[in-house]
């Protein structure tokens, strides 16, 4: 079972702390928690312990990755979901698995099974690519977006160890 901790630290690290950028979708952020996505939450009075607690909520539970055997994995499949639209991660997810015939964006009992059924090093390498096609895709649909290609091809590469 992988631990909550351990992923979420990776995920603080990449996330930084207080931004405004223009280019952020998402508006004014605070360790990667948007304005957009959080409207009712002060981002700029966010204190990194708040943070932790909607990450573990929203996205480590809700998504049931501690139900992921193995940790590297589960470290990566909690930054997708965290960085990039959940369903979307969920679905780059299923894409990298190949054993499943259903695409849906739902991590449920039959998506858990085949991420750990697999063998982890190939895995990563396979949600790895399909990470990166994802963010080309949006940069495709939106060219404002390439300023975050160097921080998404870092976060799709970084090994999570």
């Amino acid at each position: 079972m992988a631990v909550f901790e351990i992923a979420a630290k990776f995920t603080l690290t990449s996330e930084g702390g207080y931004a405004d950028s223009k280019t952020d979708l998402g508006g004014e952020t605070n360790f990667g928690i948007s304005k957009r996505a959080y409207p009712d939450v002060d981002i700029k009075a966010l204190t990194r312990e708040k943070a932790l607690v909607i990450y573990k909520r929203d996205y480590w539970d809700k998504y049931r990755i501690s139900e992921i055997n193995d940790q590297y994995v589960a470290n990566q499949v909690f930054d997708m979901v965290f960085n990039m639209n959940a369903s979307k991660a969920v679905a780059c997810v299923q894409r990298a698995v190949r054993t499943l015939y259903k695409i849906d964006g739902i991590i449920g009992s039959e998506t858990i099974r085949a991420i750990n059924s697999c063998n982890p090093v190939f895995l990563l390498d396979s949600i790895r690519v399909e990470r990166m096609r994802h963010y080309l895709r949006r940069i495709t649909e939106n060219k404002t977006q390439l300023v975050n290609m160097p921080s998404w091809t870092r976060r799709s590469l970084e090994n999570y160890t």
